[in-house]
């Protein structure tokens, strides 16, 4: 665990436990209301200490994530790379670079949680964080590397799940327990909040501050790291690679190349596929860039038929086809009719009702729009 034991006084009440600002703000509530505040003269005091002791507690989580992917997904994940049987040959450079983070970091932790000690017992001064974050400088190679290779990570992992059955068994169980994909983004996303809070900090800091000379050129390199982060591994949505990971654990066989970061679910559900003069039960997977076409199956994981990029599709929402002709089941679903066009393949679909088709085309629309 990377909860610390901190025994202080802070304006003269007794502090054993781990420091939170819920902790600190309830003993600043307490100072306040009986007339011994003395520790901060100001808001902006206040409120420096208050960003400082949030990236205090948001480290330490983000270590205890690093820390179970190490433990329970590096040696695993390493060996299977390092199987010639399976011919895979990938970069493996976020996994070492994990590991390099890692280390890195827990320094990193131990020089946040001395300065609140050292805080707590000598006041009234709020605690400096610039000096700490300098010294973070000299890992963001590991961090830009990590961010670079990180849609490749993704695509040996869905290799390796693809060709074997007990590491795609191990990933799906160890994912529903804490999400491993959540994990493994967690230092691009890391970057995002710290060049954040330092954001925050430069807004409120004033001239005088001790911080105040230090915290331009922290800035600067954490938001270069940030552009890297947000380019590579488009995290505009971090739900985005849970999405196609989850679907891609429904489906068999598994899609080549569904699993992606920016890939969002935004619209799943059955439709009926118009062919050879009959309807045929499909189900729909529509993401952000492609649709994922199945087969539905009771009882079972549905049948993957198609992966359909979304670039140059259509779709054609006419309500009239009194020219065609359908068999007795669909008359009942005409209202939900639409077609489907793109570069390689094109069918008419039906959907439910009028108004799942609308939203259906709505959604199609949408995607088109942002492609």
């Amino acid at each position: 665990s990377y909860t610390p034991q901190i025994c202080a006084t802070f304006g003269g009440i007794p502090m054993e436990g781990p420091v939170s600002w819920t902790y600190i703000e309830g003993i600043i509530n307490t100072l306040t209301s009986d007339g011994r505040m003395r520790v901060f003269r100001t808001d902006i005091d206040i409120n420096i200490t208050k960003i400082f002791v949030e990236i205090l507690e948001g480290e330490r989580e983000y270590l205890e994530k690093l820390q179970f992917f190490i433990e329970g997904f590096h040696k695993p994940i390493i060996s299977m790379l390092n199987d010639k049987k399976l011919e895979i040959v990938s970069s493996t450079s976020i996994f070492a670079n994990a590991k390099v983070i890692l280390q890195a970091n827990r320094i990193f932790l131990e020089n946040l949680e001395k300065t609140i000690s050292d805080f707590c017992l000598v006041w009234p001064s709020t605690p400096l964080i610039a000096n700490i974050f300098m010294g973070m400088k000299e890992i963001m190679l590991a961090y830009k590397e990590y961010a670079h290779s990180y849609p490749a990570a993704l695509a040996t992992l869905e290799k390796l799940m693809k060709k074997s059955q007990k590491f795609n068994g191990m990933i799906t169980k160890k994912s529903s327990d804490s999400n491993f994909f959540e994990i493994l983004s967690s230092p691009n996303v890391r970057i995002l909040t710290y060049a954040n809070k330092m954001e925050s900090l430069k807004q409120i800091v004033p001239p005088p501050h001790p911080d105040a000379p230090m915290l331009d050129e922290i800035l600067h390199f954490l938001n270069e790291q940030k552009e890297v982060v947000k380019k590579v591994t488009k995290l505009g949505n971090d739900q985005s690679v849970t999405d196609s990971f989850r679907i891609c654990q429904l489906l068999d066989p598994k899609p080549e190349g569904l699993v992606q970061p920016g890939r969002t679910l935004l619209k799943e559900g059955q439709v009926y596929e118009f062919t050879k003069g009959k309807l045929k039960e499909r189900y729909f997977y529509l993401f952000s860039d492609c649709l994922v076409i199945a087969l539905p199956v009771k009882k079972s994981k549905n049948k993957f038929l198609d992966l359909i990029h979304l670039k140059n599709a259509s779709i054609d929402p006419r309500e009239d086809y009194s020219s065609w002709e359908f068999p007795k089941e669909a008359l009942d679903k005409i209202e939900g009719i639409f077609q489907f066009h793109s570069s390689t393949f094109s069918c008419v679909y039906f959907a439910d009702n009028l108004e799942t088709k609308r939203e259906w085309v709505r959604t199609f629309n949408s995607v088109f729009e942002s492609i």
